[in-house]
C-alpha cells in the first residue's frame, strides 16, 4: 500500500524539493535561462542544415519527413504517456532511496511457521517453472516447424503470445517469496538458510 502511495503522489515531493533547492540560491534559474537561450540559438542551424541535407538525399528527406509527421501527429500523446511514466518512476524512485511519502505500514508479528509449511508452495513453483523453461527449450531449439505440429502457431504468433500472463505470473511468485519470508521464524537460521537457496533459484 505504502508502494502504491508513494507511486502515485510521491513525484510530488519531487518536485518540491527541486523548488525548495532552486530558492536557495540563484543558479537554477540561471541554468534554466541558459538552456532556454541555447536552444533558441540552436534552432537557425538545424533547421538550415537540416533543410539542406534533405534537399541533398531523398531517403534523409523521406525519413525527417517521417519523424516530423509522427511528432506532429502524435507529439501530444506521446508526451502524456512520457510525461505519466516520469511520474510514476520518480515517485517510485524517490521510495525506493529511503525518502517515502507517509508513515510506515506497521508490522504485522510473523506466524512463526517452520520452513516445511512454507517448502511445499516454494518448491512446487520451481517445479513447475523449471518444466516451463524445459517447454521454452524445446521450442527454441524446435524452430518453426515444431510450433506448427505442437501448437499449430506461427513463430510470429507465439513471440506475441503470453507477454501479460508471464508478468502476472512473475508478481505472483516474488508477492509469493515475500510472504514465505513473513511467515518463517525469525530465529530459524536453517529456515532462514533454506529459504535464501530456494529463493535465489525462484528469482533465477
Amino acid at each position: 500500500m505504502l508502494a502504491l502511495v508513494n507511486t502515485a503522489i510521491g513525484a510530488g515531493a519531487v518536485i518540491g524539493g527541486v523548488n525548495a533547492e532552486r530558492s536557495g540560491g540563484a543558479s537554477g534559474s540561471l541554468n534554466v535561462r541558459a538552456l532556454a537561450l541555447g536552444g533558441v540559438l540552436a534552432v537557425p542551424p538545424l533547421l538550415i542544415v537540416g533543410a539542406l541535407l534533405a534537399s541533398s538525399d531523398a531517403t534523409f528527406s523521406g525519413l525527417l519527413n517521417r519523424f516530423v509527421s509522427t511528432i506532429v501527429a502524435d507529439g501530444f500523446r506521446h508526451a502524456i504517456v512520457i510525461l505519466g511514466l516520469t511520474w510514476i518512476a520518480a515517485g517510485w524512485m524517490r521510495a525506493a532511496v529511503g525518502d517515502a511519502v507517509g508513515a510506515s505500514i506497521p508490522g504485522v508479528p510473523t506466524p512463526g511457521l517452520p520452513f516445511v509449511s512454507v517448502a511445499v508452495g516454494l518448491y512446487g513453483l520451481l517445479a513447475l517453472l523449471v518444466v516451463f523453461f524445459a517447454t521454452q527449450a524445446t521450442v527454441l531449439f524446435g524452430g518453426a516447424e515444431f510450433l506448427r505440429t505442437t501448437a499449430g502457431l506461427s513463430a510470429a504468433n507465439y513471440a506475441r503470445e503470453g507477454f501479460f500472463q508471464l508478468i502476472a505470473a512473475a508478481g505472483i511468485v516474488l508477492g509469493t517469496l515475500v510472504l514465505a519470508e513473513w511467515s518463517l521464524k525469525s530465529d530459524d537460521a536453517t529456515a532462514s538458510k533454506h529459504y535464501r537457496l530456494v529463493g535465489g533459484a525462484l528469482i533465477a
